[in-house]
């Protein structure tokens, strides 16, 4: 015999209804809590699914949402130290870029009095060559 959708709803009822005679914390009622409406949605949509399969597929999806959340704390870890090395390694470019501009403003201080001091003796040499060429026209005289 088939059993028809209305004749599942009146069954339902009936179940609802002597649930609904128990008190509202006794251990039956308790257990089927919700299981009514699961019975429900069967019957609408034509589904077979029961609520030990229901708890099986949580269970299942709960059990890989775990493996799944370690997974992306462990890959937090990793990218959080990745980051530390990151900034390690940017305050390091920092320094060293520092000391590069202090080299070169060194060395550029440096080259500044190189080129003063050859100007200098540039000049000197003139003086000095002046003072020959004076010192040699005045013994040719």
């Amino acid at each position: 015999m088939i059993t028809t959708k209305q004749q599942e709803r009146e069954a339902l009822e009936q179940i609802r209804n002597i649930l609904n005679t128990l008190e509202s914390g006794s251990y039956v009622r308790t257990a089927y809590q919700g299981i009514d409406v699961m019975a429900e949605n069967n019957i609408d949509n034509d589904f077979g699914i029961s609520a030990t399969e229901t708890i099986r597929h949580l269970e299942t999806e709960s059990k890989e949402l775990k493996k799944e959340n370690k997974r992306l704390e462990q890959e937090i870890k990793n990218i959080l130290q990745i980051e530390e090395v990151n900034k390690e390694t940017v305050q390091r470019l920092h320094e060293e870029h520092d000391k590069g501009w202090n080299l070169y403003g060194e060395s550029t201080d440096k080259l500044n009095a190189a080129a003063t001091q050859l100007k200098e003796k540039n000049q000197e040499i003139l003086e000095l060559k002046a003072r020959l060429f004076d010192y040699m026209t005045l013994k040719a005289s």
